[in-house]
């Protein structure tokens, strides 16, 4: 362990000052010594340092009409501090502290960021019981309470590695979801007949009743939008209890289980803010008492929700109870029941005092104070031309409804072993209900977002996978823990902040990650749907709890030699709505395949020298209106010395929408602000290679250079006028919509590549 320490901290030195390296060192010697003379302390953690440089450079933009950088550097170091404090045997108290520093603030040391992100107190009663105050992680089944993940077959080590630290630095662990309250664990070993008996119970809050960066990028789905789920503020606080009961017999091979899950808002926690009032200003309204009016803090889930899941599961490890070890056949099988409370929501309009319209439409103005004359009226329903403005602003009137959904799954793994090779075959059955629901097993881990070169992307970074510079491989491998963007407005005078806010996120620093553990509420969930990045996410978005899909998932695994240094895989999905729209119905295809190899294993030598490769074919299909994804991966990974290695990668993502898919995505997402052109064809790829060194398979240090390629071809009917004028208002880059089409162009090409230099250190301890 001190190897790794030592290693971490010289590595994070060339990330500071030499003077503050020793500092560190100075300091973090000191306190390992200290730690190691008291009984009942211990201390690990992670040292994370990153440095990015990327560049974005387009041939379209020759009159450089985007004046936003080009470049964008992030730097970073990180140390999460893992102490374990032990006062007495059955008690003790975790504590994860992150100390964080940015290229921006790194001198400066009263910025320098200190977080308690993980704390908990936690003992036992006996050999039994167990017991968790604070924070926790908790995993019942994929039905119940799960964090669906993102699977890469055989995905190259050097871009592996950053997904890694962009998981690790969201504290996401495997599929266990991030929870905070109480949780309880009762575990029995009875005898090898009986087997174990396992209780278990959690407490936890999900959600507080606040105010977030309700116009900015933290707290946000789609900042500004005005529509459901774009808001992630809560007007509730809202909670989650469990119970969790499993029966593991003859000698744990059998096993049969129950969950039951309440997830609820809190209506007595129920808080409003004060939003401005537009309306009245535009009416040249005086009165200070209008100048704000009072609503919901989320006033698009202003009601109470509350949801009941269900579960029973029963399972089996056949080749345990044969007492084989060399079969492999065990199988599961799990239904779940939610009732989901909904409402049936009209709007009351309220009166009040409004100004006073003429028979013309006009504003009645008092002859004396040349004020607008109120009268008592609806209230800020229409403007003074009569359109509706925000119905929101009135009194709901709620009729309860309860929306009831089913879900099952079954799972089989059925193979044979020896001590030189393996063959597994792995089968899921999977039919949920369009009405199930449950948000602690459906709320993903990976919602795609913009991270490097944010700033260039402007008002239309917070689309996502529709923002102009979007790839998937940037928001599956990138972060930055405190990102500061560039004003818009760029001069140094005093209306630099004012000016030069965005659309998508407030001039401040903020996060950028594509990576959580939240749990999401039904109107969000539909809304993260529509922004998911289908080349990654498509069939199963929402991992085996994904609602209204009906099919099998297969995967078949074959392994030669010590630890598979051979390996051969293969995958087959195929899946349909349970419930389509009208008489239509969406079905989706996954297939594909990968291989991997150890060479140096292979001929004796005790360095590695892997190949791997993977392609997998994606198809969405509702009649003629199709999707087409195929995703190749290629890596290279070999060590010519003990600790010093070489890694390469090169990963490409091939996608087509069909012309009639087109006009159905463009009316799916008609209600954000901006026009959607969707991509008709798209290319992705990007390669990378670098020099490594590595000291355990989760510490290593590591220098890359690579290069994102993109090439969109864009569906623009009704998007250029009859002079080749491109309309401003949608999600095409601004030097391609500020150009002259073709008359009444159909498409649109955009391209663009990212030149990246990377310098990674991960070091875990």
């Amino acid at each position: 362990m001190f190897q790794k320490i030592i290693f971490g901290l010289l590595s994070v030195s060339t990330f500071a000052s030499a003077t503050a390296a020793v500092e560190m060192q100075s300091k973090i010697d000191s306190t390992v010594e200290a730690i190691e003379s008291r009984r009942g302390l211990d201390i690990g953690g992670t040292v994370r340092a990153v440095y990015v440089k990327s560049t974005v450079s387009s041939d379209q933009d020759v009159n450089a009409i985007n004046q936003m950088p080009d470049r964008e550097m992030n730097e970073f170091v990180q140390l999460d501090l893992d102490m374990k404090f032990r006062p007495w045997d059955n008690i003790r108290a975790n504590l994860l502290l992150r100390l964080g520093a940015g290229m921006q603030d790194y001198f400066a040391n009263s910025a320098t960021m200190v977080n308690g992100q993980w704390i908990n107190v936690e003992g036992e009663i006996g050999k039994s019981f167990h017991w968790t105050v604070g924070d926790f992680r908790q995993s019942y089944s994929p039905l119940t309470v799960f964090l669906p993940g993102v699977d890469i077959m055989y995905e190259p080590t050097i871009f592996a590695r950053n997904r890694e630290m962009a998981q690790k630095e969201a504290l996401i662990d495997g599929n266990q979801r991030n929870l905070q309250g109480i949780n309880l664990q009762f575990r029995k070993n009875l005898d090898p007949v009986l087997g174990e008996f396992r209780a278990e119970a959690f407490f936890a809050r999900l959600r507080r009743a606040e105010r977030l960066d309700t116009t900015g990028a933290e707290g946000n789905l789609l900042p500004g939008e005005g529509i459901d789920g774009a808001l992630q503020t809560g007007t509730f606080d809202k909670y989650a209890t469990a119970a969790n009961l499993e029966w593991f017999p003859f000698d744990r091979n059998l096993m049969v289980g129950a969950t039951y899950l309440y997830v609820f808002d809190d209506e007595k926690s129920k808080a409003t803010t004060f939003y401005k009032n537009d309306l009245y200003a535009s009416n040249r309204g005086s009165q200070p008492e209008f100048n704000y009016i009072k609503k919901p803090i989320n006033f698009r889930d202003s009601l109470p929700q509350s949801t009941h899941v269900i579960s029973a599961r029963v399972g089996g490890d056949v080749a345990g109870i044969l007492k084989s070890k060399k079969m492999i056949l065990d199988l599961t099988a799990e239904a779940a029941y939610s009732i989901d409370k909904l409402y049936q929501e009209s709007a009351i309009p309220q009166t009040g005092l409004v100004p006073h319209i003429d028979g013309d439409g006009n504003v009645v103005l008092d002859p004396v104070t040349s004020e607008p004359v109120y009268v008592e009226g609806v209230l800020l329903l229409q403007d003074i031309n009569g359109v509706p403005y925000d119905t929101s602003w009135a009194t709901i009137k709620a009729t309860e409804e309860n929306d009831k959904g089913l879900a099952l799954n079954a799972n089989i793994n059925v193979g044979y072993k020896t001590d030189s090779w393996m063959v597994k075959a792995s089968a899921d059955y999977i039919r949920n209900d369009s009405s199930w629901y449950n948000s602690l097993a459906q709320s993903p881990s990976f919602i795609a977002n913009r991270i490097m070169n944010s700033d260039k992307d402007g008002n239309l970074s917070k689309y996502g996978v529709y923002a102009p510079l979007y790839s998937s491989f940037d928001a599956l491998y990138f972060f930055t823990p405190k990102h500061a963007p560039a004003s818009t407005y760029l001069t140094n005078d005093d209306y630099g902040m004012e000016n030069g806010q965005t659309e998508s996120y407030n001039i401040a620093p903020y996060s950028k990650t594509s990576w959580g553990s939240n749990a999401y509420t039904r109107k969000e969930l539909a809304l993260i749907d529509q922004l998911s990045d289908a080349s990654i996410q498509m069939a199963l978005p929402n991992g085996l709890a994904t609602a209204n899909r009906t099919g099998i998932r297969a995967n078949l695994l074959a392994g030669y030699g010590k630890d598979n240094m051979i390996e051969v895989q293969g995958l087959f999905t195929k899946l349909d709505q349970v419930e389509g729209i009208g008489s239509s119905k969406i079905s989706y295809t996954e297939y594909g395949g990968g291989a991997k190899i150890d060479v140096f294993a292979l001929i004796g030598i005790d360095l590695p020298l892997e190949l791997s490769g993977s392609y997998k074919h994606s198809e969405r299909s509702i009649g003629n209106a199709e999707f087409t994804s195929d995703f190749i991966n290629v890596g290279l990974y070999v060590r010519y010395l003990k600790r010093l290695g070489i890694a390469a990668g090169f990963q490409m993502i091939n996608s087509e929408l069909s012309s009639t898919a087109a006009l159905v995505q463009s009316v799916q997402m008609s209600n954000l602000k901006v026009d959607i052109a969707p991509i008709l064809k798209g290319t992705q790829t990007q390669w990378m290679v670098g020099l490594d060194y590595t000291l355990t398979p989760h510490a290593w240090l590591a220098i890359n250079y690579g290069q994102t390629i993109v090439s969109n071809k864009y569906h623009t009917v009704g998007l250029v006028d009859a002079s080749g004028v491109v309309n401003s208002e949608t999600n095409l880059p601004d030097y391609v919509s500020g150009i002259n089409a073709e008359a009444n162009a159909q498409t649109i090409k955009h391209e663009f590549t990212r030149d990246i230099i990377q310098a990674t250190i991960n070091v875990e301890f």
